[in-house]
């Protein structure tokens, strides 16, 4: 789980996050009903990554979609496989 802050989501659920020097691929999935995030708006996700990264709770990361930072968050919760 994490927690994130961005521009309007909704359209393509594909993103990139930035930690540190990795650049990881990943899906985030909406909580079920809300279909976009608005600017300023707060929400959390689960983010499955198409890689594994070396990641602990409280590390804060970028989400970037199309080359630009559209939300920025902080990992809450691990979830395993």
């Amino acid at each position: 789980m994490v927690s994130a802050q961005g521009r309007a989501l909704g359209m393509d659920p594909s993103i990139k996050l930035i930690h540190n020097l990795s650049l990881p691929a990943g899906h985030l999935q909406l909580e079920e009903g809300t279909q976009m995030v608005m600017p300023g708006d707060n929400f959390r996700t689960n983010i499955e990554l198409n890689l594994p990264v070396a990641l602990e709770v409280g590390v804060r990361f970028a989400i970037r979609d199309s080359g630009r930072t559209v939300g920025a968050g902080v990992v809450t919760e691990l979830l395993g496989k």
